[in-house]
């Protein structure tokens, strides 16, 4: 089966789309180090949204200052040849933590994470042979067990499971990690664009974080 969701074979110019990404990054305003000190006083029109953000965006930058250079020094170590010994699917619930709970480290296991932790029946479209899956937990397990060769799957439930989220709004964020450099980008959405998330970016995303909710 060839599932046509699989894009980590298709070949990708990394390094020239970070640089750019870097220089972009370094034209912005020098606001950072008020996010942390200001989490708690977000002024908008709905700021109950904004302290989880703000809390995210301050956890991105004590993670710059803290273990980022260990876990690069990982990521140099497997980003050639990484070797997973499990898949781990598990619920997206924010009370549930693989990493912590199995002591697992970079390279360790492949996680999938969905609502209520499903791996639905695969629904494939196309002629024999060059089917093309339309859910991604088959691909996860297809990426793991046919090609990364893993003979352990775990599926991990919990207990007070509400499955569905019942909010009536949510506001999405794109972020993307560069598991190269071990660096988090935010998308900007005023610029269209992926912003590297540091001390001297943060703010203003905060700050398009704000009127976009006002």
């Amino acid at each position: 089966m060839k599932a046509g969701v699989l894009v980590s074979d298709m070949p990708f110019s990394k390094r020239s789309t970070y640089e750019k990404a870097h220089s972009t990054s370094r034209t912005l305003l020098t606001l950072a180090e008020q996010l942390v000190t200001k989490t708690g006083n977000v002024s908008s029109s709905n700021p109950s949204q904004m302290p989880g953000l703000a809390k995210v965006l301050a956890g991105i930058i004590r993670f710059r200052k803290t273990i980022r250079g260990d876990m690069v020094k990982q990521f140099e170590m497997i980003r050639n040849n990484p070797n997973p010994t499990a898949a781990f699917f598990a619920c997206m619930d924010s009370r549930m933590f693989p990493a912590a709970f199995t002591s697992s480290n970079v390279g360790d296991m492949f996680v999938v994470r969905n609502s209520g932790n499903m791996i639905p029946h695969a629904a494939h479209y196309g002629p024999a042979g060059y089917e093309v899956s339309v859910t991604t937990e088959p691909a996860a397990l297809e990426l793991a067990v046919k090609r990364g060769h893993i003979h352990h799957v775990i599926v991990c439930g919990h207990s007070d499971c509400k499955e569905f989220l019942e909010k009536k709004t949510v506001d999405l964020h794109a972020m993307w990690f560069d598991i190269f450099a071990g660096e988090m980008y935010m998308f900007s959405k005023p610029r269209k664009q992926f912003i590297l998330i540091d001390e001297e970016t943060v703010g203003q995303l905060e700050t398009e974080i704000e009127k976009h909710l006002a």
